[in-house]
């Protein structure tokens, strides 16, 4: 009841705080990137040349098994990297279509490879934020996002798609709209750049 300061990671968390507390949230600080992780290239052997990428634990409400239909229905190689409840339940969504590649656990190198090749990075669920977005286009990578979730208050026309819907239509209409835009990756790293630690540790001392 008497916080000295109350931050929220996203909008969408702020709101929700003063919907629920009936107090001001006094700001807004994006978790932050490991931004050096992706200045180095990675030379990993993918499994597919072309593919659309999802990095996320395996649990329902990440909505992998719309990323799945989605690619299915557009013909797109997807790779999902990740472990967790859901792991069975989405393989046989995918009944052993050989365009949909679950690689496991990776090390933080493999994943950064693979960001670094693909074609877009897919985040099909809502989130209060979610950092992966960011990681996308710190690789140079445009991602595709949910309008209800946090990471969409990060993503501009030119940083990346942002989905209208929680459905598979709805993101087979971003991805034709990802694959029908011409992407600047410079200006996508210079975007991620802005969520490095070191502005997120800078915010911070500002307020507290």
């Amino acid at each position: 009841h008497r916080p000295d300061k109350v931050i929220a990671i996203s909008q969408v968390v702020a709101q929700r705080f003063e919907r629920t507390y009936h107090k001001k949230v006094d700001a807004i600080i994006y978790p932050p990137i490991q931004f050096l992780l992706f200045e180095t290239p990675q030379h990993v052997a993918t499994h597919f040349q072309e593919y659309y990428l999802c990095v996320s634990r395996l649990v329902p409400y990440k909505r992998i098994d719309l990323a799945i239909h989605a690619a299915q229905k557009l013909k797109r190689n997807l790779v999902i990297i990740g472990t967790g409840s859901e792991l069975q339940r989405l393989r046989n969504i995918a009944h052993n279509d050989s365009s949909i590649y679950f690689a496991g656990h990776l090390t933080d190198e493999e994943i950064v490879g693979y960001y670094q090749q693909c074609t877009g990075f897919l985040f099909p669920g809502e989130e209060d934020f979610g950092l992966t977005a960011l990681e996308a286009m710190a690789a140079g990578k445009p991602p595709i996002v949910q309008k209800a979730s946090g990471n969409a208050e990060v993503v501009t026309k030119k940083t990346g798609v942002v989905c209208e819907a929680l459905t598979v239509h709805a993101l087979v209409e971003a991805m034709r709209t990802l694959e029908a835009t011409m992407w600047d990756n410079r200006a996508l790293q210079s975007h991620a750049k802005t969520f490095d630690e070191s502005t997120c540790i800078k915010q911070w001392r500002t307020l507290v």
